[in-house]
């Protein structure tokens, strides 16, 4: 309606930017519970990655297959798709490597902290640089894991999951 329209149009962009990223840290968290879940997450990540090494040692070709072929879709990124298809590949990636865990609770418990990250990460994203590097660092850690390299991995994990909280905080600063 007429007066909502003027209403919106009373405040500049930074306005609704700065009204948007206060009422982000009083739902989600001050910098401070940042740095604390990018550290828990991390952790769950490396606890993870021990978990999926040891599955797929005796995983069926069918899952290293498909392991395979998202580090061969990912190679393949095209810098000039849309956000949302990289998002899309992202969440995918994600996904696989949440499904090799073979833990349904644990699955469902990473699934719904990566919803929470990207709903971050597409807040923040009309700020993100380089989007499709940061999908790219998965290649090392499917690698990693496809190797059986349980050291190389979680260091891949821990850093992706650091990166991504860094970017986030340098995009909403």
């Amino acid at each position: 309606d007429e007066v909502t329209a003027q209403t919106l149009a009373l405040f500049s962009l930074e306005q609704w930017q700065e009204a948007l990223y206060t009422k982000l840290v009083d739902k989600v968290g001050t910098r401070t519970y940042w740095e604390d879940w990018a550290d828990d997450v991390a952790d769950i990540a490396d606890a993870q990655t021990a978990r999926i090494r040891s599955l797929l040692g005796s995983a069926d070709a069918a899952l290293r297959t498909e392991f395979a072929q998202a580090i061969e879709r990912i190679r393949g990124l095209d810098p000039e798709q849309d956000a949302r298809t990289l998002i899309e590949r992202d969440l995918s990636v994600h996904r696989l490597i949440y499904r090799a865990v073979d833990n349904r609770h644990l699955q469902e418990t990473l699934v719904h902290l990566d919803d929470l990250a990207t709903r971050i990460w597409c807040l923040a994203l009309p700020r993100i640089p380089d989007l499709i590097g940061h999908i790219r660092e998965h290649v090392g850690l499917l690698e990693a894991i496809l190797a059986g390299d349980e050291d190389r991995a979680a260091a891949h994990a821990g850093e992706h999951v650091r990166e991504f909280e860094a970017t986030v905080r340098s995009a909403l600063a």
